[in-house]
């Protein structure tokens, strides 16, 4: 189960409580309590409490109702039905208010981005990716990666795509194909080598529930090959080039294959194991 996942079944957890989220309601949610708050409910408590106050969003509005922010009692129905009038009379359009399920369905979607909100609250580090990209004789490269994957995001294998002016190679980094050098460090067995020629495009695809950390270090690379990085949604990118080289096809045809790979990557897997 990834932290998202934990977060928002915590979150449901509160739906039923007739004192919705307290202190006392946050001590059966060690998920939430420990990102935001090292343990502690109170404080886990007042964290949210800024979060809902300087919240614009109002799907996330119509989940901390529906989960019995402060300011909501009863049951559901009568939490979903507050909110409704409430939401209406902000806003005064012509109609009735939201219904009840209406306002659980924006509840639905706002819980997933509050769980969100929260991962990002709490600074834990998202999954990291240390990329070497080392020059070998003529265009040969040699490329390794280090994944550190400290927390339970659930994220698919990365990819690496090396595009060139005639020919292109894909390399995925399956789990069961990893070994592990040290404490949530992950590595392939074989460096992974690979000649396109110049100008060649590199890019790094992992997609998942949070978007990664890639640090790339190039290494033996002359001055005349110029490096520029590129970073595009779920992707980052080296592009290797000497002056006067043609690059927009090589980006295309890299975007166009990680595109058909994020296609490919709908439903994530379980996260590597730590």
């Amino acid at each position: 189960m990834s932290v998202i996942d934990q977060i928002m079944e915590e979150l449901d957890g509160f739906i039923d409580r007739v004192d919705g989220i307290s202190p006392a309601a946050l001590v059966n949610a060690p998920t939430i309590t420990s990102l935001l708050a090292h343990g502690d409910p109170e404080q886990a408590f007042l964290v949210l409490e800024g979060i809902r106050r300087r919240n614009t969003n109002r799907d996330i509005a119509a989940a901390f109702a529906h989960l019995g922010a402060p300011g909501y009692v009863g049951n559901t129905e009568d939490r979903l039905n507050q909110f409704g009038m409430e939401h209406h009379d902000s806003a005064p359009r012509t109609g009735e208010a939201p219904s009840s399920r209406t306002v659980r369905r924006w509840s639905a979607s706002g819980q997933r981005l509050l769980a969100s909100q929260i991962v990002a609250g709490s600074g834990l580090e998202p999954p990291t990716v240390h990329l070497d990209v080392l020059l070998r004789a003529g265009s040969n490269l040699a490329i390794l990666p280090t994944i550190y994957h400290m927390h339970g995001y659930a994220m698919s294998d990365p990819v690496i795509i090396v595009v060139g002016r005639d020919v292109h190679a894909v390399q995925a980094f399956p789990r069961e194909a990893m070994e592990q050098p040290g404490p949530h460090t992950f590595q392939p067995r074989d460096v992974v080598e690979v000649d396109v020629g110049f100008p060649a495009h590199l890019q790094l695809v992992w997609l998942g529930e949070v978007q990664p950390t890639v640090v790339i270090r190039t290494i033996n690379f002359p001055a005349t090959i110029i490096q520029m990085c590129t970073l595009t949604h779920g992707a980052s990118g080296l592009v290797l080039y000497t002056e006067g080289d043609e690059i927009d096809s090589l980006s295309e045809i890299a975007a166009e294959i990680g595109h058909q790979l994020a296609d490919d990557a709908e439903e994530f897997p379980s996260p590597l194991p730590t």
